[in-house]
């Protein structure tokens, strides 16, 4: 049978004008993905971080474009699972519909016709709204990445042609993918079953004891190795692998786990034969036969927004106390503290030149010291040539700072007695500590007490944050020559690993004369006194928010994409128990139940499913709250406490936002179910 084109682009327009409902929120959830990849996308490639030589806009842009891009990447991933999601939910909801066009008479080819005219309805809408959007907020978005990284904001529009390409082809495939899986759907499907797929029995769902078995060890191992990741380098090395068990752990144990439950309930029959029981328990194992892996997706989702808004509130909150805390002074000027090193001389010289470029310097405090890498192994901390250190072995590597005693009454003002053998330290392990002895470089010390002084820290070499620390006071002759001796191969050439370092800390009483410290090494210089840097904490400050920032802005916008999946999801869900429920509460109405017993039967099912989600969620959050401070500690100091604060907030915040989205969507799920709206 010949149809006219124009008979099917009319049929098209029809059949979305009858499920408006159901296309309408796919039209726009996806034009949210699609927007949000184009912003990425966009922001990767523009001129305003990286220039087309390859140049960097500021410090630390081209990092932000990598960070991007990376985001971009997670991005499309969750826009294409999502769509495809949301697609496989429309498409269920019109089974009946096209199982009544072939009863009529249409061929699959003419149904597939009108699938594709539909598909090129939906997809151009959803793209151009996506990119127009898009185009709007890019701007925006550029300027919010600016304030976050410090920088001034500047003129221009935010467009990429790349990006625009990219974007339209990458999701018209998306939705090309869509088409087949509509066009397979209806082909493999007879009319008859596809018009009475709504009214089809279905058995009871069997316990997969494989899978429950299988998820209960992968949740477990991924448990494990969260809590026994003991410091930055391990977490580092088995994030991951902890993510991944327990994402594939919390699949198995929705799809497995739920329906075991439901049924140990059923077999207690005082739980099970009661009227509300009998009814929920009942349902509820049939809609975890289908909602399973959406409810599992809903957990994971949930459990990323919930990290990442942990993540991005500890960056937030806790980069200025990490700039402080290595830089508890403005200015540091740092020298090599050599043989023919004159302290008083490099000393004097640094106050001569502030006064002449009018920096007014306060709170001045210099310190000498020795400082290398030392490899903490079972016999104490050995030297990094030894033949057991393993520089590969990040987390066995210690960032030591050695000072004589004299050395340190001169920077603290308290006077220690130490003599040969004997040292006081800080920042040692615990059980170091209670043996009251530690061997240090091949030779046994007694350990004559702990270190009180905290300004100690401003000692600490910033690019060596990542590394743990050691502080020792000593005036034991042996094992300075050792240190003296102690030689790195770096190529071909044979480098010192500890170093004398002396250094000239001040604070500015005006904070305006940033600019005049950058002169500082010049001019020292021409006063005959060689210096090895002049750290500057504004400086440091803007590079920390620099890359920082843009960890955040990422990190933040990842978040949105994953919060705005959750509730569309959500969303999606409601839409379809209330196509169910609607079957469901004609049934029970008719074998003799209230409305008011139905409905509360009802709202005791959808709080159970969609409750179970976040519960999970938190859940995960916490076992993961250890491993996730650890790794965040490689790019910054985050505390136990501050932490746990950030993690307890992100919990309660997303609980009160999903409960909130959860309310919102319930007035669509009644007015499916009854008709309007009533209250959940």
């Amino acid at each position: 049978m010949k149809v006219n084109p124009k008979f099917i682009f009319k049929l098209a327009l029809t059949n979305m004008k009858k499920n408006i409902r159901t296309i309408v929120p796919f039209i726009i959830s996806s034009s949210i993905m699609i927007m949000l990849f184009y912003i990425m996308d966009s922001l990767s490639r523009t001129g305003f971080l990286v220039t087309k030589g390859g140049g960097e806009v500021f410090y630390g842009a081209a990092t932000i474009a990598a960070l991007l891009s990376i985001g971009k990447g997670i991005v499309i991933l969750f826009a294409f699972g999502f769509i495809l999601y949301a697609n496989r939910f429309v498409m269920r909801s019109r089974k009946r519909e096209m199982g009544l066009y072939g009863i009529l008479g249409l061929s699959k080819k003419h149904i597939g016709a009108i699938l594709f005219v539909e598909n090129v309805i939906t997809s151009t809408a959803a793209i151009g709204l996506g990119i127009i959007v898009g185009t709007f907020l890019n701007k925006i978005m550029l300027l919010v990445l600016y304030k976050l990284v410090g920088q001034k904001p500047l003129d221009g529009l935010v467009f990429s042609t790349n990006a625009l390409i990219f974007t339209i082809v990458g999701f018209e495939i998306g939705f090309f993918i869509c088409y087949l899986y509509n066009v397979l759907s209806v082909n493999f499907g007879k009319p008859i079953a596809l018009l009475k797929s709504e009214n089809m029995g279905e058995k009871e769902p069997k316990t997969r004891y494989i899978l429950l078995i299988a998820g209960t060890v992968c949740l477990g191992i991924g448990y494990v190795i969260a809590l026994s990741a003991k410091d930055t380098f391990s977490a580092l090395s088995v994030l991951f692998q902890s993510i991944f068990f327990v994402i594939l752990g919390t699949y198995f144990l929705f799809v497995a786990g739920s329906i075991f439950v439901l049924k140990m309930l059923k077999k207690k029959k005082k739980f099970y034969y009661n009227t509300k029981n009998f009814i929920s328990v009942s349902n509820l194992m049939f809609r975890m036969k289908h909602n399973a892996v959406g409810l599992a997706s809903i957990c994971v989702l949930s459990t990323a927004v919930i990290i990442l808004f942990s993540c991005c509130a500890s960056i937030s909150f806790l980069g200025e106390q990490n700039i402080n805390m290595l830089f508890p002074k403005d200015t540091v000027v740092v020298a090599d503290a050599n043989e023919n090193f004159d302290r008083d001389k490099f000393v004097k010289t640094t106050e001569e030149v502030c006064k002449d470029l009018g920096i007014e310097m306060c709170d001045e405090e210099t310190a000498q010291y020795t400082q290398g890498l030392t490899f903490f192994g079972e016999d104490g901390y050995e030297p990094m040539s030894g033949p057991r250190s393993n520089f590969t072995d990040f987390a066995s590597i210690t960032d030591t700072y050695v000072l004589t005693s004299e050395e340190y009454k001169y920077y603290t003002g308290e006077d220690l007695s130490v003599g040969p053998g004997e040292i006081y330290i800080k920042e040692c392990p615990k059980e170091i500590l209670e043996a009251g002895h530690v061997q240090l470089l091949g030779d046994d010390y007694k350990i004559k007490g702990e270190l009180g002084y905290e300004d100690i820290k401003s000692l600490y070499e910033p690019e060596m944050m990542l590394f743990s620390k050691l502080v020792i006071v000593a005036d034991d002759e042996n094992l300075f020559e050792k240190l003296d001796k102690d030689s790195l191969k770096v190529g071909a050439n044979e480098q010192k690993n500890f170093n004398h370092i002396s250094n000239v800390e001040f604070n500015l009483v005006d904070k305006d004369r940033f600019d005049k410290v950058d002169l500082l090494q010049d001019e020292i210089a021409q006063k005959g006194v060689e210096i090895n840097e002049v750290r500057n904490k504004q400086e440091y400050r803007s590079h920390f928010y620099s890359i920082y920032g843009g960890v955040l802005f990422v990190g933040g916008f990842l978040s949105v994409v994953f919060l705005l999946a959750t509730a569309m999801i959500i969303y999606y869900k409601q839409m379809s128990e209330g196509l169910e429920d609607r079957r469901s509460f004609d049934i029970l109405k008719k074998v003799g139940l209230t409305e008011k017993e139905a409905k509360k039967t009802i709202r005791t099912q959808i709080m159970t499913m969609f409750l179970l989600p976040v519960l999970a969620s938190i859940i995960h959050s916490i076992f993961a709250s250890s491993i996730i401070r650890l790794f965040l500690n490689s790019i910054l100091y985050v505390d136990i406490f501050a932490f746990s604060i950030c993690i307890s907030v992100a919990c309660v915040s997303f609980f009160l936002v999903y409960i909130l989205v959860y309310l919102m969507t319930s007035k669509q799920y009644y007015e499916t179910v009854y008709g309007r709206s009533e209250a959940a």
